[in-house]
């Protein structure tokens, strides 16, 4: 009412492509779906920088960084693209998704929570001390689940590619989230809880923009 108000919001930059799709019905997303079977795959396209500059970890701190992810090697991202279509045309990837929107864990995380289940993952860097950059940073990688009879196969076409790709753990059939770095636990928990923590930013925004008693009741019923 006649007073002035500032919004924050950070900048964005869209982009839309078109382009022919063979098959439609070849597509990968995110939930974990084989359990104790399946085998969860990393794939480093960032050349093992982690660059916190830029990314939600930073924001939360209030913070901007000095140095952001980048594209470092267009080779190695243009000799691993075709290696996954031609993976998820053969049907070997079960799941996927990409670590570019808050990091290793939050990727890992929300794999688990759109998958229902649990999971246990050992991430493996002796060059890095701090494990929270290895978690957080933003550059461009992927994980995939993929079948434990198909890794070896699916190891070695990412090898042949010459691109970086290791085992890193599977999906559990309970809710136990364990995360390790070199062996050592960073996250332990409940992944049911963790989904209920990483849904409360979108339900308080989500209640200042529509009734809160029906926000409350959605909220209820997940």
């Amino acid at each position: 009412q006649g007073q002035d108000e500032t919004v924050k919001a950070p900048g964005a930059l869209v982009i839309s492509a078109y382009v022919t799709c063979p098959d439609v019905s070849k597509t990968v997303t995110p939930d974990l779906k084989l359990r104790e079977e399946g085998r969860l795959l990393y794939v480093d396209l960032g050349c093992g920088n982690h660059r916190v500059g830029g990314s939600s970890l930073a924001q939360v701190y209030n913070q901007v960084g000095q140095e952001t992810p980048d594209v470092n090697d267009s080779e190695l991202l243009k000799r691993a693209f075709p290696v996954v279509q031609t993976l998820i045309s053969q049907g070997l990837i079960s799941a996927g998704h990409d670590r570019s929107d808050g990091g290793l864990i939050t990727t890992l995380l929300e794999m688990a929570f759109s998958g229902n289940c649990g999971l246990q993952v050992n991430l493996q860097d002796h060059d890095l001390t701090d494990p929270i950059r290895l978690l957080f940073a933003e550059e461009l990688g992927l994980v995939f689940e993929v079948h434990e009879d198909v890794e070896p196969g699916v190891l070695k076409a990412f090898s042949l590619a010459q691109v970086p790709c290791v085992a890193i753990g599977k999906a559990t059939v309970d809710f136990a989230a364990n995360i390790k770095v070199n062996g050592v636990s960073v996250l332990e928990g409940d992944t049911r809880e963790f989904r209920d923590l990483w849904e409360e930013t979108s339900f308080h925004l989500e209640a200042l923009q529509a009734n809160p008693r029906c926000v409350e009741q959605e909220r209820e019923g997940l």
